[in-house]
């Protein structure tokens, strides 16, 4: 009965982990489905066996101690982790990811030009760079010369959907082939890309939708009180074996 309580304590910490994990370290949204499966599998499988070692070896430091002084241990090692979370670890560090999603829509009228490509050369997340070939394109939309390209004549949207901490930035093309870009996020502001003189334009997003954060801090604030009262278990028992080995 104790090894199946110890497991499942093991297992509710390890999914608590990587969902936590995965959603404020990794922009794993912005990845395909493979990619999302992968990462989940193999945080959920690191947070069970580091758990699962972690929670029999703190356990077993115990196993000699009355009650009271396992109730004792537990409730110093609990609130020295708790203060230490609050008060050393950066109150934005476990600030998790914003779902963003944007629509792209070529506008038909051509503004100063008799074409109306839209050229989307960059996506930047959080100062890092989006890997455009892990956008699905739309109808009508190309990847071209590492951009993601509407064509003349398409009409056709393309959707973003995207996930960061702080910023995105749309970086688009401007030719003398390109026209209107609409930008959809909550609110439409159409872009004039017409230039007879190649250059950029820079677009930064505002984020239109947030995670559910309280629960993601919970997680991740459990799951790093949880880890740093173990370990303090081990630590302190630990001295204690030298001193009195000393003695």
């Amino acid at each position: 009965m104790r090894a199946k309580i110890k497991q499942l304590i093991a297992i509710l910490l390890a999914i608590l982990f990587f969902f936590s994990f995965s959603e404020i370290f990794i922009p794993i949204h912005n990845k395909g489905k493979v990619y999302i499966i992968f990462v989940y599998m193999y945080l959920f499988a690191l947070g069970f066996f580091t758990f699962r070692y972690l929670i029999k070896k703190s356990i077993s430091l115990m196993r000699n101690n009355s009650l009271t002084k396992k109730v004792l241990k537990l409730f110093l090692v609990f609130f020295i982790s708790l203060f230490i979370s609050f008060a050393f670890i950066p109150k934005n560090y476990f600030e998790p990811m914003n779902y963003t999603n944007i629509i792209l829509t070529p506008m038909s009228e051509a503004s100063n030009s008799n074409r109306t490509e839209v050229w989307l050369n960059e996506i930047i997340i959080d100062q890092s760079k989006l890997d455009l070939k892990s956008i699905d394109i739309s109808s009508g939309w190309m990847y071209k010369d590492g951009a993601i390209v509407s064509m003349s004549g398409n009409i056709n949207p393309q959707k973003l959907n995207v996930s960061s901490k702080s910023s995105i930035e749309l970086v688009f093309g401007k030719h003398a082939w390109s026209g209107k870009v609409g930008i959809y996020n909550g609110s439409t502001q159409i872009i004039n890309l017409h230039s007879e003189n190649p250059s950029e334009k820079s677009v930064r997003i505002a984020e239109s939708s947030k995670s559910n954060d309280n629960f993601i801090k919970f997680a991740a604030y459990s799951v790093c009180v949880s880890v740093l009262s173990m370990i303090l278990l081990i630590i302190f028992s630990f001295f204690k074996k030298i001193l009195l080995k000393r003695k």
